[in-house]
């Protein structure tokens, strides 16, 4: 089985991959809208949460390895807690990969394709991942290795290449509408991080699980850079943007920059990122949840388990009428579900898992 563990540097990748997507949705926007001119201050300081609950969530994973948040809650609970995780954790992923999909093929026919029906640009990203599916498990987290550079050097070339077009006043009044609403309510934006979610079911997939508290934290601070250079460069770039209802705001940042005549035609380049990423994400995804059926329903892991997956997104994807509905899902739905099952339910059970260890002197494999 330790050709089908991932590495170190792979699950790193993982974790930043999953991030950079809630970037080029709408969540940089939102915290935008709501914290105003104190966006910057705000994702700098959920930034600094965010990479001190991954060295928890770290250091308690660490100590269960190389069992993920699955086999922690059967150990604490039994099948039926297992279930229960399973199944929301399933709903979750599929849930609101199906509203990134759908925020994602309505900025595409909006943008290039007006008059092309979005379902048949949703079939391409389906047909994209029933193909990438077939691959062996470990092979879609080794090709992020891949994948990731272009994408950082993506955003970092945003921010960098626009720095003479910023209105730096925008940072200004630093605490926006307040410090009570940038530190107390800005708190809650910390459901950015995403990538949480993921943290906890990749012990049972790391050649060295003992790492995931280093994964961790490197991960996030990572995935934190990438939050605060993309919010840093919409918010000084478009001065009247925080009221703004424009789509993928990193997509207009890239048509206000200027090297000459050689390169032209960024934004094209910029989409193709953009749909490489979330195809990495969304295959991410299909892989992590067909993992979960695997272990819920206790039947080895098939193909089969592979298309129910796709075929959720696929179809829940098609339940919101207009962008505007899925970018409420997404920010606000996902808000409430990040804080009861990742930081909520999820850290229970880790906690829970500590005492029960500390009290029957048990390891989660007797």
């Amino acid at each position: 089985m330790q050709n089908t563990k991932i590495g170190n540097l792979e699950a790193i990748a993982l974790i930043v991959i999953v991030m950079v997507n809630c970037v080029f949705s709408n969540i940089p926007q939102y915290i935008i809208s709501e914290m105003t001119s104190s966006s910057i201050l705000n994702a700098t300081y959920i930034s600094i949460i965010a990479i001190f609950l991954a060295w928890g969530i770290g250091k308690i994973l660490g100590k269960f390895s190389p069992f993920d948040i699955l086999d922690i809650s059967k150990w604490l609970g039994g099948k039926t807690l297992k279930s229960i995780v399973g199944i929301l954790f399933l709903a979750y992923f599929i849930f609101f990969t199906a509203m990134f999909l759908r925020n994602l093929v309505s900025c595409l026919r909006i943008i290039y394709f007006p008059f092309t029906n979005e379902i048949y640009i949703a079939l391409f990203f389906i047909i994209a991942s029933i193909f990438i599916s077939t691959l062996k498990y470990n092979a879609v987290f080794r090709a992020n290795l891949f994948i990731m550079p272009a994408i950082l050097i993506s955003i970092v070339l945003i921010f960098f290449a626009n720095m003479r077009n910023y209105i730096y006043s925008s940072v200004f009044p630093v605490l926006g509408n307040g410090a009570y609403d940038t530190f107390v309510k800005g708190f809650t934006n910390l459901f950015a991080f995403q990538g949480f979610a993921l943290l906890y079911f990749l012990p049972s997939n790391l050649k060295e699980p003992s790492k995931i508290k280093k994964i961790s934290i490197i991960s996030i601070i990572i995935s934190s850079l990438c939050l605060i250079l993309s919010i840093s460069s919409i918010i000084l770039l478009f001065n009247a943007f925080i009221d703004s209802d424009e789509l993928i705001p990193l997509f207009s940042s890239v048509r206000y920059i200027d090297f000459g005549y050689f390169f032209q035609r960024l934004t094209s380049l910029f989409v193709l990122v953009l749909i490489i990423s979330f195809l990495s994400y969304f295959c991410i995804i299909i892989k992590i949840s067909s993992n979960i059926l695997s272990k819920v329903t206790e039947v080895p892991n098939n193909k089969i388990y592979h298309y129910i997956v796709i075929g959720l997104i696929f179809v829940i994807s098609l339940i919101p009428k207009n962008y505007i509905t899925s970018t409420l899902y997404t920010s606000l739905i996902y808000k409430y579900a990040f804080f009861i099952l990742v930081l909520g339910i999820s850290i229970l059970i880790l906690f829970a898992a500590i005492i029960k260890n500390r009290l029957t002197k048990k390891k989660i494999s007797d």
